[in-house]
């Protein structure tokens, strides 16, 4: 059977049962596969793959986007540009 009939049948079985939730990895991940799969990912972001890290989660390598800091200072008012 062709991937496309699987995938089809495999929601068509998660409706049925009742099974729709949400997986992290595959909603929260830039990539995720094998290690050299994700080495290559990583490595053809060029620069902007530089601080991203490639976590194994149970056997996949998954490629996140690096979390940021929040400026506990910024008093959320917004400024000009031009001064």
């Amino acid at each position: 059977m062709s991937l496309q009939k699987n995938r089809t049948l495999w929601i068509e079985e998660a409706l049925t049962q009742g099974q729709i939730y949400e997986e992290e990895k595959w909603t929260k991940c830039l990539a995720i596969g094998g290690l050299s799969f994700t080495e290559g990912f990583a490595k053809s972001l060029g620069m902007k793959g530089q601080n991203r890290k490639i976590e194994l989660v149970e056997d996949t390598c998954l490629v996140k986007e690096p979390v940021t800091a929040y400026n506990p200072l910024s008093d959320g008012k917004n400024t000009s540009l031009s001064g």
